[in-house]
């Protein structure tokens, strides 16, 4: 298992598994491990990175002949995650922020549609056997999904106010709306593509 900041994973080598190898790696980066791979999975990885085309290839090169290649990322613009909310002010402003959002994600490099392309992406690849399924929730404010919704929503504030994209007033907002029981919101869409390296 690899991560850019492996912390929250260290703690899977006290089980035991005799397998199992965490190493900090940033895909974007670091040169990939000589061996090749039986499976490859990349979840909510590929979506923050710049280069995620030539990153995608160079997965497809580290699997052994055979092997599997999943990936796992939202795509931010696939829905309305507004369509739960009752409330046409407090589905606008949602609106308006998720959209915040997706404008500071695809400005550092991820392009629109990246997770509805995976499907073509993964053909365009040479890989065989490719499928794709989507998933989505919907959420009551104050459910278990709040704090992920209240960090991605922090995590984009000085940006979001730095391009006037959002005010402070209307993060200030949202964030008191992903607190609210009687106002629902949906999650991104997240599509899952596999697919198989040939074998010959």
């Amino acid at each position: 298992m690899t991560d850019i900041d492996p912390r929250h994973l260290e703690a899977l080598e006290t089980l035991g598994l005799a397998h199992l190898q965490v190493q900090r790696h940033d895909v974007g980066r670091d040169p990939f491990p000589p061996e090749p791979f039986d499976l490859i999975h990349a979840r909510l990885v590929l979506m923050h990175v710049p280069t995620a085309d030539q990153v995608l290839r160079q997965l497809v090169l580290a699997l052994k002949p055979g092997g599997c290649l999943l990936i796992e990322d939202y795509d931010l613009r696939f829905v309305d995650r507004t369509f739960p909310t009752a409330d046409p002010g407090a589905a606008a402003l949602f609106q308006r922020a998720y959209d915040a959002v997706a404008q500071v994600v695809e400005g550092h490099g991820r392009p629109p549609g990246w997770g509805r392309d995976l499907y073509q992406r993964l053909r365009a690849e040479g890989l065989v056997e490719v499928g794709m399924e989507g998933h989505l929730a919907v959420w009551p404010g104050g459910s278990e999904r709040m704090p992920l919704d209240q960090a991605n929503f922090e995590q984009v504030r000085v940006e979001a106010l730095e391009r006037g994209l959002l005010t402070e007033y209307e993060i200030t907002q949202v964030l008191s709306l992903l607190e609210d029981p009687t106002v629902a919101y949906s999650s991104p869409i997240m599509f899952s593509a596999w697919g198989r390296r040939p074998a010959r």
